[in-house]
Order: structure tokens, then sequence, then C-alpha cells
């Protein structure tokens, strides 16, 4: 008999921020190289920041309302309570990256390249991830309207205590994915499921989906 696969968790290691000095908000523009600094209470709501980077930054209670981040890069990078009803970061590149307690709308986040990422205590209404890749990533008590995995390569990523009104798997290519800390609603693309871990009261929530897929009928 063949062995079962293990789960592997994602590989994260502790975002560890040197000395920051305060950075001029109002000097911020796309394409810009930021290093070593901390914004606080910045306002870039309707700015075009495509191309911009940050490394080894901390961004403390940003409000980005429309603002356009294709394209951007945030690397070694720590964002708190983060306030974003519509934000538009297509291609973006996210890596060994912090956000927690933000509150974030319609997120366009597709083709970005995301790799040792932690979302903590944050709401997100419709987090568009498609034809994105994921690597060592975990969401924790984190709340999704619409999560849109469609597309998505993704390995190594775990749900904690988190829940979506709905999860759309279509196309997606995951290995190493749990799902078991993530109450789904609704979903669809059942065939882009393979790869992830759910738990025994998850399937059997899932049965009339599953049902439906396979063109079943489920009867006494």
């Amino acid at each position: 008999m063949p062995r079962r696969p293990q789960l592997k968790r994602p590989a994260l290691s502790p975002l560890n921020l040197p000395e920051l000095e305060e950075g001029d908000p109002a000097s911020l523009e796309g394409e810009d190289r930021c290093e070593r600094a901390r914004f606080t209470d910045v306002d870039v709501s309707g700015r075009d920041l495509s191309g911009i980077e940050f490394s080894e930054c901390e961004l403390l209670r940003p409000t980005a309302h429309e603002t356009r981040l294709r394209g951007a890069r945030f690397s070694e990078t720590r964002i708190e309570r983060m306030l974003a009803p519509a934000l538009d970061a297509p291609g973006c590149t996210l890596r060994d990256v912090e956000l927690t307690g933000s509150r974030l709308g319609a997120v366009e986040l597709h083709d970005a390249e995301v790799r040792q990422l932690v979302v903590e205590d944050s709401r997100i209404d419709w987090l568009n991830l498609r034809g994105g890749r994921m690597h060592d990533v975990v969401f924790r008590r984190c709340r999704f309207g619409e999560l849109d995995l469609v597309g998505l390569a993704a390995e190594r990523v775990a749900f904690e205590e988190c829940s979506a009104d709905s999860v759309r798997f279509r196309d997606a290519v995951l290995r190493h994915v749990d799902l078991r800390g993530l109450e789904m609603a609704s979903v669809s693309g059942l065939e882009g499921m393979k790869g992830t871990v759910i738990t025994p009261e998850q399937s059997m929530r899932l049965t009339p989906a599953f049902a439906e897929h396979f063109g079943l009928l489920v009867a006494e």
C-alpha cells in the first residue's frame, strides 16, 4: 500500500526589522524605492504608486482607497491596521510580509507573486488571487467575503480560524494547502481542490456540492 503524503506546513521566519527612520508620505511616488522607513497614518488614497518598492519598512494605519499598486514590491515589511475599501495591486510581489488588523474591501491581487506572508485578524470582502503564485502563507483569524483562487498555483498554505462566504477553486494547482481552518459557506470549481486537506465535517457539509459537481443523485 502506498504511503499517504505528509502535509507540509508553511515555512516562515520571524520578521525582525532594523531601526527605522520616519518616512515622508508626501514624497512617495511610483517606481520609488523605500528602505528601512516607517510611515505612520499615511493616506495614499487615489494615488498611482505603481512599481513602488518597500524593503524593511513598516506601514502603520495606512489608508489606501483606490490606490494603484500595480507591480509594486513589498519585502520584509510589516503593515498594521490598513484601511483600503478598494485596492488595485495586480502583479504585486509580497515577500516576507506581515499584514495585521486590517480592513480591506475589493483587493485586485491577480498575477501576484506571494512568498512568506502572514495575514492576521483582518477582514477582506473580495480577494482576487487569480493566476498568481503563492508559497508559505498563513491566514489567521481572517474573515473573507469572496475568495477567488481561480488559476492560483499555491504550495504550503494554511488557514487558521478563518471563514469565507464563497471560495472559487477552478483551475487552481494546489499542494499542501490546509483548508481545515477555513469555514466555507459555498465552493465552486471543486476539481481545483485537489492537493488540499479538509476535515471530515467539512467533507460532509460539501456533500451537496460534490454530488452536483459529479452529477450524482443522493437519495434514500
